[in-house]
């Protein structure tokens, strides 16, 4: 048989004792815990697959309140702030443009290279998003 111990296990083991001495507050939400419990299994509520992944819509929602809330910045910074894929973003990009939601302009942002498009909300796109909030508020269906 192997010996396991090594000379800092004699130092480990004196210095314990202090810790050893703390009063220990047992939390709550392990009262009834045990070490062979096993985790319940949830089944699925009756939510619809819709409600748990994000629509479109909400997905257009989140990029045109990015727009709104950092206009002027390059089309490519959205996808970020609205947490979703950019192409995602540049298929809802032109959705929102095609609505008059947000206007698009091309801007030469260094000497070489492409142009940044460069995205601003249009009156109707906040407008769009303060009914959008007002009618979550109320509790009536919007978009």
């Amino acid at each position: 048989m192997m010996n396991t111990r090594t000379s800092d296990d004699d130092h480990d083991q004196a210095n314990l004792g202090p810790l050893l001495d703390l009063p220990t507050i047992e939390a709550d939400e392990f009262a009834n815990w045990t070490p062979d419990e096993v985790a319940p299994v949830v089944k699925p509520t009756s939510q619809s697959k819709s409600e748990v992944i994000p629509s479109r819509d909400n997905a257009k929602l989140r990029l045109l309140q990015a727009i709104v809330d950092h206009p002027g910045m390059p089309s490519s910074k959205y996808p970020k702030l609205a947490q979703i894929s950019p192409r995602k973003a540049v298929e809802l990009r032109r959705l929102l443009v095609e609505q008059g939601l947000v206007r698009e302009t091309q801007l030469q942002t260094k000497a070489r290279g492409r142009a940044a498009i460069v995205l601003t909300p249009t009156k109707e796109g906040a407008e769009v998003l303060l009914a959008h909030d007002e009618g979550q508020a109320s509790g009536r269906p919007t978009l």
